[in-house]
């Protein structure tokens, strides 16, 4: 029997790629192997398909289905799951995508200048600290610099298990408060840096708040919440072990910063 090859116009060569390209479901970089969902709370799945692609999210006893808009986004929503794992999620339109390692539990995000840039490897007893950061139930994701002036549906970064090697150049801020989290709660703890360092704090916002109009901002009730603060620092003193202020004053740093 004689075969036929057959070979594709050049001209419609691009057309081919780009159809298969968007005709398969993709995720972004933090819907990954090893990541970390936030218990107690619906959780937002999303990536891309091909336009009006039927998408299936299945994860522990949840299945969800989706159809991706004219422009190729899609979204679902897993409801409140309880601390736990690890469990693979799964994500199927044409193609098929498993999510391996997931794990349940608090998820915190550590975002802003140099003082939360500030790595591990740079802290006090630096050697000790990293020997020791041996916490599989622990992930770290490190979002890449990159400038937009509109929200992102991706960014670049990857989820890692904590372990000497990956908490070298992790935010000391971020990995000593989640640390504390992680063994006081035990459960789960995925922690996410998101810095810049000699960033100006006008980068830190969006352009609507930026440029919308000064209200009073209520000084009375904002100094009762400042003095209750420094009040409740001096109580506690610095009691912590490390040298450090217990984590209700970390608390504040770490999700405002």
């Amino acid at each position: 029997m004689r075969s036929q090859v057959r070979t594709i116009p050049g001209w419609l060569l691009p057309l081919v790629v780009a159809g298969a390209i968007h005709a398969s479901v993709k995720l972004p970089a933090l819907i990954s192997n090893h990541m970390v969902l936030q218990q107690g709370t619906r959780v937002r799945i999303w990536g891309m398909a091909g336009p009006g692609e039927a998408v299936r999210l299945e994860f522990r006893e949840q299945t969800i289905t989706a159809t991706a808009a004219g422009d190729g986004k899609w979204e679902a929503w897993l409801e409140p799951l309880t601390a736990g794992g690890p469990d693979d999620l799964t994500v199927a339109g044409r193609n098929r995508i498993t999510v391996k390692d997931v794990l349940v539990g608090e998820v915190w995000l550590g975002a802003g200048q140099s003082n939360m840039e500030f790595p591990v490897a740079y802290g006090l007893r630096q050697e000790e600290e990293i020997a020791g950061a041996k916490y599989p139930q622990m992930r770290f994701f490190h979002a890449g610099h990159a400038a937009a002036d509109q929200p992102a549906e991706d960014l670049s970064g990857a989820w890692e298990v904590c372990s000497p090697e990956t908490v070298r150049q992790f935010s000391a801020a971020a990995y000593f408060f989640g640390r504390q989290l992680h063994q006081e709660l035990r459960v789960p703890m995925g922690l996410i840096q998101a810095t810049w360092g000699a960033t100006p704090a006008e980068s830190w916002t969006s352009t609507r708040r930026r440029w919308s109009p000064i209200r009073p901002c209520g000084l009375s009730s904002r100094t009762g919440i400042a003095r209750d603060f420094l009040h409740r620092r001096r109580s506690s003193g610095p009691k912590a072990e490390n040298g450090g202020s217990r984590i209700r004053s970390s608390r504040h740093l770490c999700s405002t910063a």
